[in-house]
């Protein structure tokens, strides 16, 4: 990974903003994550870095969208016996999928991830997922351990540099970068995990999607995909996280009868979604959108997509946003995303 962003690439562009963001903002950084007083400085961090993170990445332009979001954020949250902060939940306006959360109850999720999520429940888990980073103060936590040398050099840099010089933000090391991409590790990310499948259970959501979740992400990585943060297809530790977060939601939704997926509604919230590169508010440069479309006949979803869209080219990726293969043989009433120009 090179040491100088690429505008318009997330994967390396956001992981270094946040990481360079909580470097800047070190001088407020509470020095035991753990007590109650330190609370507010978590809060301090997170709703200056929030600032910047709109700023710098910008949000949705759908009222509709976001109140959804924000809806089912607020519902986990209520799955919280004593939640420590108020929560803000964001959509941002990139095509990469990702979400993340700062210190203090800033919960923010990618218009791609959107497109990549197949029903409300997904949806639940992975903003739980989030939730759970903050509940447990990963971000903190990370902060604090990472090298005083290198951090006191950084901030130098960063502080040193005029607010106007982008450059300076990109001054961190591609090891700490990788380290923000890559999560905040296995125990970490698995009890996250676990958070989010409490969280979602508790308020009705079923968290037995966790599995289809994972299996996706697992599939659009071996595709050469970028995956969601803190996981990697490949690594052995992975693969002992699905397995576990999997039987934890089956043992979970034992005995609770009948739970939320609402793939319908959220189906119909996603519709006209703008999708891949470009601005995300329909506008000029939005090129293409997620269609929601009924099926009619039997056919296999390789067909369909030539019928519908023309460009054969686009079944694997319609296919991997639907957890479908290209020849999966769909049937009268089914409901699947397309991937369809705008205009």
């Amino acid at each position: 990974m090179k040491h100088i962003m690429n505008k318009n690439n997330w994967a390396v562009r956001a992981p270094i903003f946040i990481f360079s963001l909580f470097l800047l903002l070190s001088p407020i950084l509470p020095k035991r994550c753990s007590a109650m007083t330190d609370l507010e400085g978590e809060v301090k961090i997170g709703q200056r870095a929030d600032k910047e993170i709109v700023k710098e990445f910008g949000l949705i332009n759908d009222k509709r969208i976001a109140k959804y979001v924000d809806e089912v954020g607020q519902r986990v949250v209520a799955g919280i016996r004593e939640p420590l902060f108020e929560y803000h939940f964001k959509v941002i306006d990139t095509e990469d999928i990702n979400a993340f959360a700062l210190p203090g109850g800033y919960i923010y999720i990618t218009r791609g991830m959107l497109a990549f999520i197949n029903n409300e429940a997904e949806l639940a888990v992975i903003l739980g997922h989030e939730v759970g980073h903050v509940t447990m103060h990963h971000g903190i936590k990370k902060m604090q351990k990472a090298n005083a040398a290198l951090l006191v050099t950084i901030l130098g840099m960063v502080t040193a540099a005029s607010s106007e010089d982008a450059g300076a933000w990109a001054m961190t090391t591609t090891a700490l970068s990788q380290n923000i991409i890559t999560g905040y590790g296995r125990d970490a990310e698995m009890q996250s995990d676990q958070l989010a499948i409490a969280y979602a259970s508790q308020v009705g959501y079923d968290p037995k999607v966790i599995a289809s979740f994972f299996s996706r992400l697992k599939n659009r990585e071996r595709f050469g995909g970028h995956g969601y943060h803190g996981f990697l297809a490949s690594h052995p530790d992975t693969i002992d996280r699905i397995i576990f977060s999997s039987s934890k939601a089956e043992a979970v939704s034992l005995g609770r009868g009948e739970m939320v997926i609402n793939r319908d509604r959220y189906l119909d919230l996603i519709d006209g979604l703008p999708y891949g590169r470009g601005v995300g508010n329909i506008s000029k440069n939005t090129e293409y959108l997620i269609k929601v479309h009924n099926v009619l006949s039997a056919k296999t979803l390789k067909e369909e997509v030539v019928e519908v869209t023309g460009d054969i080219g686009r079944s694997l990726e319609i296919a991997l946003i639907n957890g479908l293969k290209a020849t999966s043989l769909l049937k009268p009433g089914d409901r699947i995303k397309m991937i369809v120009k705008a205009r």
